[in-house]
């Protein structure tokens, strides 16, 4: 059964559901990865961001699930905005360390 996105943002939400953030991941860590990969030009930093990312979502994951009408474009906007910001925020870090 395919589920949409803020059905299982929310059943993650309300349960920490395993299976609905995995589902979640699944679905759009290709699109973020490959947004981070974009963005830093590194494969391992665009892993490191991508988990990054996910992070986020998971600690935001009940505040996002209210706040938004039924529409599929709404988690993908924010997972690739994020992407950007975390991508930025990871290179800036290394050239610090650098």
């Amino acid at each position: 059964m395919l589920t949409d996105d803020l059905t299982l943002l929310r059943e993650f939400a309300a349960t920490r559901s395993e299976t609905a953030f995995a589902q979640l991941v699944a679905r759009h860590l290709p699109l973020v990865h490959s947004a981070a990969l974009r963005r830093t030009g590194d494969a391992a930093l665009a892993e490191e961001v991508a988990q990054a990312v996910f992070l986020i979502l998971a600690r935001k994951a009940g505040e996002l699930a209210g706040g938004w009408p039924r529409r599929h474009v709404a988690l993908t906007g924010w997972l690739y905005r994020t992407t950007q910001y975390a991508a930025a925020d990871a290179l800036k870090q290394q050239h610090r360390r650098q």
